[in-house]
């Protein structure tokens, strides 16, 4: 009877432990750069702007359209997880050369959950870009952690 008893609280001890680990996820896992576009008035003063833009694709072989023929004030783009750079090709409709951005960052894996896994999140080191239509640029945001968040203002 004991024996019953002592097999049955260990056997709902076992089923109630595998469950807590199973969750469903609902945070989000993907973490984007986010760049805004700005236009300057003078050396103190900028508002945002709407670009009107042919097309983002990433710099790397093969390049992936991200974005095509859109009007946008901001765009969120994807970092490469498996490298400590990423390169971008932005081309405004007005014109038919395109600007290239490069982001220097180091890379960090953390565990949101059991069920969401792991995520990597960035720390931006250096950008470098051309100057065909980009004005200037400025990091705002060097920790890339959160879809929501601008990280970079291009000036045109």
């Amino acid at each position: 009877m004991h024996l019953r008893l002592w097999i049955m609280v260990c056997l709902l001890s076992i089923i109630a432990a595998c469950n807590q680990d199973i969750h469903i996820c609902e945070e989000p896992t993907d973490v984007k750069l986010g760049i805004g576009f700005y236009h300057q008035i003078d050396s103190t003063q900028y508002h945002d702007t709407s670009l009107s833009v042919a097309f983002v694709k990433t710099l790397h072989q093969p390049p992936v359209l991200l974005i095509d023929s859109s009007i946008v004030q901001s765009i969120a783009l994807p970092l490469n997880q498996l490298a400590d750079s990423s390169g971008f090709i932005i081309q405004p409709d007005t014109s038919n050369t395109a600007d290239t951005i490069l982001i220097y960052y180091a890379r960090q894996q953390k565990l949101l959950s059991p069920g969401c896994g792991f995520v990597t999140f960035f720390a931006i080191d250096t950008m470098r870009y051309t100057t065909h239509h980009i004005d200037s640029a400025s990091i705002v945001n060097k920790s890339v952690i959160n879809i929501h968040e601008e990280h970079i203002r291009l000036f045109y």
